[in-house]
């Protein structure tokens, strides 16, 4: 027994060398930029207390966690000759060649892969060992060509793979024997994805083939997808309709594509469960169905873009976790329903680019939580409300604050708890409509205002006093109107205005001088008879009429210049936005 035993310690030393010896080869062939590896000597008996290093009870390496590191230079020729080692991690680095085949050709343990953001290239091999791989992340690098289908079919255990952002193309295929439950190929070439079986199609519960070339139908039989995003492929005709077996879908986002056809009717039948819908920037047709409403768990509706036509469903204000609603640059007519001040969640509201019209409704007033509101481009009339939003102590989470001066949009990345005062809607833009009468004195009171767009309308009357209380405001544009007298002084109070136009109105008298109003060109106060003052450096006589109803028509039928451009922007907004709903949903 006793020799048994120093046998067995015996063993356990050769094998402790052997960990230590592989280590040492690793650290030799890197470039240690931030000289982590230092700690990689021989004045310690075990590599158990190096940096990066985690073992086992029995002193064995399990674990290499070396991401963020700096390390560059190949991998090609070293080889990790670890019988214990169960994960790798050497993502973040700067490291380069061909996919490190030889390396991983001694762990028949390893159940962790992580090679990511780095600057690999090269194919992937189809005599690439894992069997054993659990989680394999080979994203943002530079690999190319395609995934062998007998690798995907020997990777029987994998159940995280991420290929995102690389060149990869082809076919990506699933078969009876694959565990997968999370695949990300975002951002790559592919043409075709294939699942071979129901079974494996069961098994998949988030799918991201976000900007690739895919086409054609995905799905046979019944899938348990909670997350679905095919955004930015070549995806035609009603492929709504073949994703209605995935009756599990939380997240659908299909934007980007060249759909067609009309929303299912029954698509709240077949999916109960959805949170997000996404689709703009297709082809979608006919009317927003009013069974929308029967989705009750919806938070998110992003339809813009297309070519949907008819009044907006009032039943949408059953939705009382919406709070998210854009349905901008479509043909959709009607009014705005009364019910919308039912909408108690609902905090961006984009319908620009119809053919709206009517009053905007007072109710919105009612709307406690609606921090952006975007009904330019429309035929809205009536005065312009006297507030939007309401007072309310309401506790976020935020990371960080993005504010664009020429979007419509505060982006409000979550985080950490804070409390914030909100007085009102932090974005309004009603320009491009048919405004008219006052803007009131109450409007001073929307002080969590980051951007007003009022142009482009026929108020007229005096520029409020009150407007220098928005001591938040950034962007402020009340052109192209008929607003009289003089501008108020209290705007020179305005100390975080960085983008003002008052052009083309009839404003008269000294421009105030002082705080920001100084620091605008001329083209901010243009088109004002009897406005003077610096930066005018004459009395500007307005080059142009007051617009007719009869120009403001040909205005609107001829904008599309202004929609290539709101779309743009909108882009913008969206890829942050979408980056915030991802995050809410994987960790609500």
């Amino acid at each position: 027994m006793f020799a048994l035993i120093c046998f067995l310690c015996f063993l356990t030393v050769v094998a402790n060398t052997k960990d230590t010896d592989t280590l040492w080869r690793f650290q030799n062939a890197v470039v240690d930029h931030s000289k982590t590896l230092k700690s990689w000597n021989g004045n310690q008996s075990t590599p158990c207390k190096w940096d990066g290093v985690t073992c086992s009870e029995k002193g064995r390496v399990i674990e290499l966690s070396l991401q963020s590191l700096e390390l560059s230079n190949t991998l090609e020729g070293i080889s990790l000759q670890s019988y214990s080692l169960r994960v790798l991690n050497i993502s973040r680095n700067q490291l380069t060649g061909s996919f490190p085949t030889e390396l991983l050709g001694n762990c028949p343990h390893l159940t962790r892969l992580d090679l990511s953001h780095n600057q690999l290239n090269g194919t992937i091999s189809s005599e690439l060992n894992c069997k054993s791989f659990e989680y394999l992340d080979l994203s943002s690098n530079q690999f190319t060509g395609r995934i062998p289908s007998q690798l995907i079919k020997t990777c029987t255990n994998l159940q995280n793979i991420s290929l995102s952002d690389n060149k990869f193309s082809g076919t990506f295929s699933l078969y009876d024997s694959n565990k997968v439950h999370t695949l990300n190929l975002a951002g790559n070439r592919f043409s075709t994805f294939q699942i071979h079986s129901d079974e494996a199609c069961k098994n998949l519960i988030e799918l991201d083939i976000s900007s690739n070339n895919i086409s054609g139908k995905l799905f046979h039989g019944q899938a348990k997808l909670k997350s679905l995003l095919l955004p930015n492929n070549k995806l035609v005709g009603g492929i709504l309709y073949s994703v209605l077996s995935c009756t599990s879908l939380e997240m659908l986002d299909l934007s980007f594509n060249t759909l067609s056809g009309n929303i299912p009717v029954t698509l709240c039948n077949k999916l109960p469960r959805l949170r997000h819908l996404l689709a703009w920037v297709n082809k979608l047709q006919d009317t927003i169905p009013s069974s929308l409403a029967m989705c009750s768990n919806l938070t998110t509706i992003i339809l813009s873009y297309n070519m949907l036509e008819g009044v907006i469903p009032p039943e949408l204000s059953r939705l009382q976790n919406l709070n998210w609603l854009s349905l901008s640059s479509n043909r959709l007519i009607g009014s705005i329903p009364l019910s919308f001040e039912e909408l108690n969640q609902i905090q961006t509201l984009q319908l620009s680019n119809n053919s709206l019209q009517g009053d905007i409704p007072l109710g919105l007033s009612k709307n406690k939580n609606l921090l952006m509101v975007d009904l330019s481009n429309n035929y809205f009339s009536g005065r312009v409300p006297a507030r939007i939003g309401r007072n309310v102590t309401r506790e976020l989470k935020r990371l960080n604050t993005l504010v664009h001066p020429e979007c419509s949009w505060t982006i409000l990345l979550y985080g950490s708890h804070f409390k914030m005062e909100v007085s009102s809607a932090m974005v309004l833009d009603l320009s491009h409509n048919n405004l008219s009468g006052q803007i009131l004195a109450s409007i001073g009171d929307m002080r969590s205002l980051l951007k007003m767009d009022l142009s482009h309308n026929f108020l007229s009357g005096p520029i409020p006093e009150s407007m220098g209380n928005l001591d938040n405001i950034q962007t402020l544009d009340i052109s192209e109107n008929s607003l009289s007298g003089t501008i108020p002084g209290s705007l020179t109070l305005l100390n975080t205005l960085f983008s003002l136009n008052v052009s083309y109105n009839n404003l008269s008298g000294l421009i105030p001088q002082g705080g920001q109003l100084t620091t605008f060109q001329s083209s901010s106060y243009e088109g004002n008879p009897g406005l003077y003052g610096s930066p005018l450096t004459y009395n500007h006589t307005s080059s142009r009429n007051s617009t007719t109803a009869e120009e403001k028509t040909q205005e609107v039928d001829g904008r599309d210049e202004e929609l290539l451009a709101g779309a743009l922007l909108f882009v913008i907004s969206f890829v942050v936005a979408t980056i915030i709903v991802t995050f809410k949903l994987k960790f609500k």
